[in-house]
């Protein structure tokens, strides 16, 4: 089988890459409970989102904050938990200062993936 064969034969036989069609009489019912898993947390995610875009906005055009002190605050911030990545890996507490998360040990693959993306 070619290779463009074999992607619309997985395409057509697939349920999100994982199980194949026939398999099991639950499969479709399976896939779709696991598409809807964690439709709880994109929900959560787009809230937060629209909460800190809509106090970011009002804060600048009220001119209580410049685009530079947001941009600086966050580049100090990103530092705190020990990797400049954009992201923020710790909890923040509610006097806002910040407590680590435990990270699970990194494997040679977690290594060789950071060293292929820089």
């Amino acid at each position: 089988m070619s290779g463009a064969g074999f992607q619309k034969f997985y395409k057509q036989n697939s349920v999100r890459g994982r199980q194949y069609r026939g398999r099991s009489s639950g499969v479709e019912a399976e896939a779709a409970a696991e598409a809807t898993k964690f439709g709880w947390v994109r929900e959560d995610v787009a809230e937060l989102k629209l909460a800190v875009a809509t106090m970011l906005n009002l804060l600048v055009k009220q001119g209580k904050l410049s685009r530079e002190d947001l941009d600086s605050a966050a580049s100090v911030i990103d530092a705190m938990d020990g990797k400049v990545d954009g992201k923020l890996h710790a909890r923040v507490l509610a006097n806002g200062k910040l407590m680590a998360e435990k990270q699970a040990p990194r494997s040679d693959l977690d290594m060789l993936s950071d060293a292929a993306m820089e």
